[in-house]
Order: structure tokens, then sequence, then C-alpha cells
């Protein structure tokens, strides 16, 4: 273990695509979800509106579908604009 920052990680060395391939797959399902289900505009905005109630999060990155212009209007009236610097 290696630490970082004042929290402790766990140094991983992958050897070939496959292995990383299955670990990413591992932490996927680790965290509650099924590899390669797609999600819903409603999932997506369920999930970026749990995250930043729970976290100062001040960006989402290509959040929904680039062409789901009705899932942003939703996602703004859900969690409100990003970035959000003035709530720090």
């Amino acid at each position: 273990m290696t630490e970082s920052a004042g929290k402790y990680i766990k140094t991983i060395y992958i050897l070939s695509d496959e292995e990383a391939i299955e670990k990413i797959l591992e932490a996927i399902r680790a965290a509650g979800f099924e590899p390669g289900r797609d999600f819903t505009t409603d999932e997506l905005i369920a999930h970026w509106e749990g995250l930043v109630d729970k976290y100062p999060i001040i960006s989402i990155e290509d959040g929904l579908d680039e062409e789901d212009w009705e899932g942003w209007k939703k996602k703004t009236e859900k969690i409100g604009s990003i970035p959000r610097y003035e709530s720090f």
C-alpha cells in the first residue's frame, strides 16, 4: 500500500489488456452496476443528483448524450447549472 495525500491506496500492476478489462468490470460490479447495461436519462440524472448533493462537484463532463436536449433540460431543473462555483 502507498500513502498518497493522507490516504492509503492499493497499487495494482496490470499485466495484460484482458486483465485491465477484468479489473474495470470488477470495479463496475463492486459499485453496484451491471457492465454493458445502458442507463436511461432519468437514471443518469438521479445518479448525478446524488453525487452533487453528496460532494462539492463543480463540473460534470458529458453528463448526458449531446443530442438529448430534453434530458439536459431535466438535468438542469434537477441539479441546477454546473459549474456552481458560488456554492463554495
